[in-house]
């Protein structure tokens, strides 16, 4: 992995090459900086790609208003993603964030009334991968887990 802090004391830059038991090969990058930015999410496989050019409209809606959408906040058509296999790209409707229905659930959970929505050991094990990748980065070698 590589890990850096290119703006101050956070992680802002990472590449982390990931080989899953299977013999699967992930290679994950993220970056807030970049010279001339790419699409906001691009998933790449063998038979094709899915790309999301344009940031989620949430995100500018809680800059403008200071406030998360309420309701299912559907995305506009423009920032749809698409699938895209050699010269053929086939626009995929995204489905309507719902950080209305989530964060009222941590709130039953933390009173003690419903189910954390999130599993924690998912949360435990994307920590212990996280940290790998610190770990490697820091120690310039390949950790296992």
């Amino acid at each position: 992995a590589e890990v850096a802090a290119r703006r101050g004391a956070s992680d802002d830059d990472a590449f982390v090459a990931i080989e899953h038991r299977s013999g699967v090969r992930s290679h994950l990058w993220a970056g807030a900086m970049a010279g001339a930015p790419g699409p906001r999410l691009r998933v790449s496989g063998t038979r094709g790609a899915y790309v999301v050019a344009a940031l989620d409209g949430q995100e500018d809606e809680l800059r403008e208003t200071g406030r998360a959408a309420t309701g299912g906040h559907a995305e506009p058509p423009e920032h749809w993603g698409r699938l895209v296999r050699g010269d053929e790209a086939r626009v995929v409707p995204s489905d309507p964030g719902r950080w209305d229905l989530f964060y009222p659930a941590v709130a039953a959970a933390v009173r003690g009334t419903a189910a954390v929505p999130v599993d924690p050991a998912d949360a435990v094990a994307a920590l212990r991968v996280i940290e790998a990748a610190r770990t490697s980065a820091a120690e310039h070698r390949v950790v296992e887990l």
